[in-house]
């Protein structure tokens, strides 16, 4: 799996790189090998001196599908976590989605042969 950074207005410190990046080879037990993450993370400056908020994209293009999450929030990190844990259960969705198709396909094709 290939993953890629853009930032926009921020500098991605040493640890919380290191933290999205072990967050990010977790899904390397729900992906296949040919999945490619692009996470954004862009600093926006608040309104009138108000507090600043990061806006943090996740865009993941697989042979299993495309997958988009955006959030936002005062803390890049809270921002990554809402948008990991919303990209895994989209992840989650299709797998579940295909295996029932599959069984059911399954199904059909032994009740096919049995009424034979």
């Amino acid at each position: 799996m290939k993953t890629e950074f853009q930032l926009k207005n921020y500098s991605l410190e040493e640890r919380i790189g290191e933290y999205f990046q072990k967050k990010i080879d977790k899904l390397d037990k729900f992906l296949p090998h040919d999945a490619f993450v692009l996470v954004g993370v862009e600093k926006n400056q608040g309104i009138q001196s108000g507090p600043n908020l990061f806006r943090v994209t996740m865009n993941i293009q697989s042979s299993l599908g495309n997958f988009f999450s955006e959030e936002k929030s005062p803390s890049p990190q809270v921002s990554f976590d809402k948008t990991y844990k919303e990209i895994v259960k989209m992840i989650k969705d299709k797998k579940g989605k295909s295996q029932n198709l599959l069984r059911r396909a399954g199904d059909n094709i032994k009740n096919f042969f049995i009424q034979k």
